[in-house]
């Protein structure tokens, strides 16, 4: 079996995406927020065992949590197997609340049945050699549903987006604002519309829920006229995103 490639994460990345996390949970009030750490491998455990908040909020732990693991590899002194053991928890984690093989594959930098082997081959124990035939089939019927989907609603969605956006300035609520702000940031990394990714598109889903959700737990009423039929729209497409991806 070839050596596995780990991604390439900055010291800056890193803690980038340390303080994310530390920001975000502060946010939503976290009741535990008061034993959180921001020393990369204490966080990523600190995530794990403590998920009283919403499951939107614990996926993007999730996604960030692989991100300064792979950060850590490389700076961090850790007991062999810990980093390894960690990430798969936190895969495990995603997959629970609602993330895909493909959404995980992204911090991963490995494809969607990269990251499902690999979960299969730590709970096979040494079978990693074991052919998942089924499995194989069943990725690419998914593969063919997103592209189709995205050959179908991917601009729409984007669009939706951006609607979202420009009307920023009619929100009320510091929480609708937050959330708007990470969907711009999340926007801003599409380099090439036409050339969209499922990946990226499922990114700019995850924000919009979580942009709706702010919304409608904030009684932002100001914010929702302003987007008007846009709402419903985005909240649409996006349980449709999930029920195309879900494997």
């Amino acid at each position: 079996m070839a050596a596995r490639r780990y991604p390439v994460v900055s010291e800056a990345e890193g803690r980038a995406a340390i303080m994310q996390i530390v920001d975000r949970r502060e946010r939503v009030g976290d009741p535990d927020f008061e034993r959180i750490s921001d020393a990369p491998l204490e966080l990523v455990t600190y995530v794990l065992t403590h998920r009283r908040v919403p499951p939107e909020v614990l996926k993007d732990d999730a996604l960030l949590c692989l991100r300064i693991l792979h950060c850590a590899r490389p700076r961090v002194r850790a007991l062999p197997g810990e980093i390894d053991g960690l990430e798969v928890r936190v895969l495990h984690m995603g997959k629970e609340h609602g993330l895909t093989y493909r959404q995980l594959a992204v911090p991963m930098g490995m494809s969607h049945q990269g990251v499902e082997n690999l979960l299969l081959r730590h709970a096979s124990g040494q079978r990693g050699n074991v052919r998942h035939e089924s499995l194989e089939r069943a990725a690419r019927k998914a593969d063919a549903r997103e592209v189709d989907w995205r050959t179908r609603y991917g601009r729409r969605l984007l669009a939706g987006a951006a609607r979202l956006l420009a009307a920023t300035e009619m929100t009320s609520s510091e929480e609708v604002a937050d959330w708007l702000e990470e969907l711009r940031l999340t926007m801003a990394e599409i380099p090439d519309i036409e050339r969209i990714d499922m990946a990226s598109i499922g990114r700019v889903a995850l924000r919009i829920r979580l942009v709706l959700n702010a919304v409608k737990e904030e009684q932002d009423d100001r914010f929702a006229a302003a987007v008007g039929s846009t709402m419903q729209e985005m909240i649409l497409l996006a349980e449709d995103y999930d029920r195309t991806v879900a494997l």
